[in-house]
């Protein structure tokens, strides 16, 4: 019965090495899938933030340029450029900088760096059927190839990357950006009503309405 017991014993070990070699697995691949989540927002809110950016300088010169003076008459449809304008220019001015702040605030880097001690420590109270010899053989290979210096992504408070904020500051963003666009081209058209020739302001509608009809047909194509 005592050798049964010590069979039974050397055969669990295994398995619960398996198994927890297994979870381990399983939770570094799904750490790098979040790795690489949050790269993936980190590179469009950055790209967002210089897009916005450049709308909004491209806002605040026509805004310069159409501002009404008391020198001349002020007309509705020039009230109503200046009002578009400056409602593009503030949603893009605003979504520019949650972007920055998104993209270099809410997630930062550090280096870790973990002691071979520290290293040792872990590994050596796992079950093994090797010997001694090749044991210490596979910690040193594995200390050589996971115990070097490298990259962890941390939060604002030393503490993990805020991932539901920084997908609500991400989508925020989109938002943002899509609103001010239509209130940039609304803007745009009725700049070239005001300050441009008619035949010029009727080529840009024309050009605006076969762009947005073209869109709106690839969309239902695919759809």
């Amino acid at each position: 019965m005592p050798q049964q017991d010590d069979a039974e014993k050397a055969t669990a070990a295994p398995r619960d090495y398996t198994s927890e070699k297994g979870s381990q697995i399983d939770e570094k691949r799904q750490k790098a899938a979040e790795n690489d989540l949050i790269q993936s927002w980190m590179s469009r809110l950055q790209l967002i933030s210089v897009i916005t950016t450049f709308f909004a300088t491209l806002e605040a010169q026509l805004l310069g340029s159409i501002t009404p003076t008391e020198s001349e008459p002020t007309t509705q449809l020039q009230i109503v450029a200046c009002t578009v304008l400056a409602g593009a220019f503030a949603i893009h001015l605003s979504g520019a900088i949650l972007a920055f702040l998104s993209s270099f605030f809410l997630v930062g880097y550090r280096i870790k760096e973990v002691t071979e001690e520290e290293f040792q420590s872990e590994a050596e109270g796992r079950p093994s059927l090797e010997s001694t010899r090749s044991s210490n053989l596979i910690l040193r290979s594995l200390w050589t190839t996971t115990g070097s210096p490298h990259l962890e992504q941390i939060g604002p408070f030393r503490g993990g990357p805020p991932m539901r904020l920084l997908e609500h500051c991400h989508t925020l963003c989109m938002w943002f950006s899509v609103t001010g666009f239509a209130l940039a081209l609304a803007g745009g058209i009725c700049y070239s009503w005001v300050r441009l020739p008619q035949s010029a302001s009727i080529l840009a509608s024309i050009c605006l309405g076969i762009c947005w009809i073209a869109g709106a047909g690839a969309v239902l194509v695919v759809l």
